[in-house]
């Protein structure tokens, strides 16, 4: 019965990752306002009785290229739903979404997905899982060339090629999780809460491994978070979306950042600014408790 559903999940996993691209070309006259760009984008969902369930409602912002973009708001207020649009996961029922000025229809290898949820294959060994997707890819010279050692050296897993999952902590599969995703060199890493299910100590080695990471592969990321510590260590520009309907309520960029991030939790807590930006946004954050 295991075989079975190890089979059938390979199966499932190969269609998916055999996606061809499903974004197209768009013209874009204004270059100037960011590598991703979201315009008026709204969600709904149909209900039963006929009505629908307004997610999301005229969502407007942009993300720079190589910068790390926090999507951050209380439970319920569609941060994940608009990172799984993003991904081309879902569909914007109005509104569009470019990326590098190309309209995205669909799932796309220009996008890297990381989930909370571990994903690492338990019948492959560590090496095997960062290179599976360079092999459904048919990436025969970036095997070659050691692309998966490369990302494997990045999330300080060297020693554990060999390993298979059920061997490893939840952080080391979530390790193996980012270097997959990264493999395949995709324009934009999109991660929901990747380190929410971890303790606190390893969460915020996992967000420092994260920023080293983006500093030394000029990673463009996009992430789901409801911690504020989090979204202000790593986010250079937050978006804060309120809920019923989502909609951006507003966005922040940290000017202690506007020298480089800072690349430990330490350090953050040191800047000028932290706590007062710190204490603005958790108003913002019991401004939406009486709407649940």
């Amino acid at each position: 019965m295991v075989s079975l559903l190890n089979q059938q999940t390979r199966e499932a996993t190969e269609r998916v990752l055999q996606q061809q691209d499903t974004h197209v070309p768009v013209q874009q006259p204004d270059k100037s306002t960011g590598f991703l760009k979201l315009e008026n984008v709204n969600k709904r969902y149909p209900l039963h009785s006929g009505d629908s369930l307004h997610v999301l409602k005229d969502i407007n912002f942009t993300a720079d290229k190589n910068r790390i973009c926090v999507l951050l708001g209380p439970s319920g207020c569609g941060k994940s739903t608009l990172l799984r649009l993003v991904a081309g996961l879902d569909q914007c029922s109005s509104g569009q979404i470019i990326i590098d000025d190309a309209l995205i229809k669909g799932p796309g290898r220009d996008r890297g997905m990381v989930f909370q949820s571990y994903t690492c294959f338990p019948w492959l060994t560590v090496i095997k899982n960062i290179e599976y997707g360079l092999r459904i890819n048919g990436e025969v010279n970036a095997l070659a060339e050691g692309t998966a050692r490369h990302f494997l050296d990045r999330v300080k897993l060297t020693d554990f090629a060999d390993a298979y999952p059920d061997q490893l902590s939840g952080g080391m599969r979530q390790r193996v999780a980012i270097a997959r995703a990264l493999s395949t060199y995709p324009q934009m890493l999109l991660m929901d809460e990747p380190f929410g299910a971890l303790d606190a100590i390893t969460r915020w080695q996992m967000q420092e491994l994260l920023v080293e990471i983006a500093e030394r592969e000029s990673m463009t990321v996009m992430m789901v978070t409801h911690d504020i510590d989090e979204a202000l260590f790593l986010g250079d520009r937050i978006i804060f979306l309120s809920i019923k309907p989502g909609e951006v309520k507003e966005i922040l960029e940290p000017e202690f950042k506007q020298n480089g991030r800072p690349k430990t939790k330490e350090e953050l807590y040191d800047q000028a600014g932290y706590l007062e930006l710190e204490k603005h946004v958790m108003h913002l954050m019991r401004g939406e408790e009486h709407k649940h």
